[in-house]
């Protein structure tokens, strides 16, 4: 069974439980092993974004339909990305100097 889950954007989640595939002992003898490194919701959810921008072949009307969002928020969110990748080339040209 899944249920959505509302994000801070308007965006929805479809979470749900499943049974672990790992026997409880593959679980434990995991337990030692690092975990992969999460990466921040915001960031998750601006490529979620992005490629359902690209997948609507550049129509953010029809991208944010199909996530049942506004189109203002698909503006923001990708501005919130562009502005991202302008403040890493402005450090990476910077650490030249």
């Amino acid at each position: 069974e899944t249920m959505a889950a509302p994000l801070w954007s308007g965006l929805r989640l479809e979470v749900g439980a499943e049974r672990p595939a790992m026997s409880t002992t593959a679980q434990v003898a995991r337990l030692g092993q690092p975990r992969p490194a999460a990466r921040p919701l915001k960031t998750v959810e601006t490529e979620l974004i992005h490629k359902a921008v690209c997948e609507a072949g550049g129509r953010v009307a029809e991208a944010a339909s199909a996530l049942g969002v506004s189109r203002a928020t698909i503006y923001r969110r990708l501005a919130r990305k562009i502005n991202a990748h302008k403040q890493e080339q402005h450090i990476t040209e910077n650490q030249g100097h």
